[in-house]
C-alpha cells in the first residue's frame, strides 16, 4: 500500500456506514445523560465548583449523619416534581472536607425520569440530617441548594464526561421549626411509654 489511501467499493463503504450508524443509535438509545455529584471540583488550579453546606448555626455539616442527595427532571421540571437520582453521599469525614461531599457519577435514569445525554435537565440538592429522618422527604432537619439548570454529560462517542454542579451555590440547613420540633419530640415521647402486659 506505501502510505497510499485504501479504497473502498461502494457496497462496502455503504455496509461500514450502516454500521456506524446504528452503532450510534444503539448508543443514543440506551445512553442517559450523566452528572458528576460532588459540591466541590477544582479544574486547572480553579474552583469551577465551591459550594459548602453549613448547620443553621453557621458550622460546616461534617460526617456521614449528614446526607445528600440529587433530585433532578428535564429541564424546566417543577421542584415539587424532581426525582432522587442514585443514592445518598455522606459528607466527609475530616475537618478540612467540612462542608463537602463527593457523591460520584450519577446517571439521571430513575424513578420514571429519563434525560438524554447533553440534554439539560433541572437539578436540585438536598441535604438532611439522618438524625432527623431517614429520607429527605420525612427529615425534619433538611434544607436544599436553589434548582439549577446544566446541560448533561455522557454525550457522544465516546461519551464525553458527567456534568459538573457548575453554578450550584453554598447554602444552610435552616433552623426547624417549633412544629416539626413538638412532633418529633412527642413522638419520642410515644415511643418510651412503657408497654401494658396482657
Amino acid at each position: 500500500m506505501n502510505g497510499s489511501a485504501v479504497r473502498l467499493s461502494p457496497l462496502v463503504a455503504l455496509i461500514a456506514a450502516f454500521y456506524i450508524n446504528i452503532a450510534g443509535l444503539t448508543h443514543s438509545a440506551i445512553a442517559q445523560g450523566t452528572i458528576d455529584f460532588r459540591n466541590l471540583a477544582i479544574m486547572g488550579g480553579v474552583r469551577v465548583v465551591d459550594a459548602p453546606v453549613r448547620n443553621a448555626d453557621g458550622t460546616l455539616l461534617l460526617g456521614t449523619i449528614f446526607r445528600a442527595a440529587l433530585y433532578g427532571g428535564a429541564a424546566g421540571t417543577a421542584e415539587s416534581e424532581l426525582r432522587m437520582f442514585g443514592p445518598s453521599a455522606g459528607f466527609l469525614t475530616i475537618a478540612a472536607g467540612a462542608g463537602y461531599f463527593a457523591g460520584g457519577t450519577r446517571t439521571l435514569n430513575e424513578n420514571g425520569v429519563t434525560v438524554t445525554p447533553g440534554a439539560p435537565a433541572t437539578l436540585q440538592v438536598r441535604v438532611w440530617d439522618l438524625e432527623s429522618g431517614p429520607t429527605w422527604e420525612s427529615a425534619v432537619i433538611r434544607g436544599q441548594s436553589s434548582l439549577l439548570t446544566i446541560n448533561t454529560g455522557g454525550a457522544g462517542i465516546p461519551p464525553s464526561t458527567p456534568a459538573l454542579l457548575i453554578g450550584l451555590n453554598p447554602f444552610t440547613i435552616p433552623e426547624p421549626s417549633t412544629t416539626a420540633l413538638g412532633i418529633t419530640a412527642g413522638l419520642g415521647a410515644l415511643l418510651m411509654l412503657p408497654r401494658r402486659r396482657r
